[in-house]
């Protein structure tokens, strides 16, 4: 499973990990990433906040029974 996205500048898909900054008051990890075709630096930004999501859905499941 690939964990960063495409370059925006080249839409090449092979970069290296620069740093990775998590937030835990928002739940998102901002990861920074040098393209390592047209070395181009960009930012990839994922939301970590599944374990919500899931609570929710138990609680409408609970309300649903």
């Amino acid at each position: 499973m690939k964990q960063q996205g495409k370059c925006p500048y080249c839409n090449s898909d092979y970069a290296q990990t620069n740093s990775r900054d998590f937030n835990s008051n928002t739940g998102l990890l901002v990861i920074t990433y040098t393209c390592l075709d047209c070395a181009e630096p960009y930012k990839e930004t994922y939301s970590t906040q599944y374990m919500q999501t899931t609570k929710l859905t138990s609680c409408m499941a609970h309300r649903a029974l």
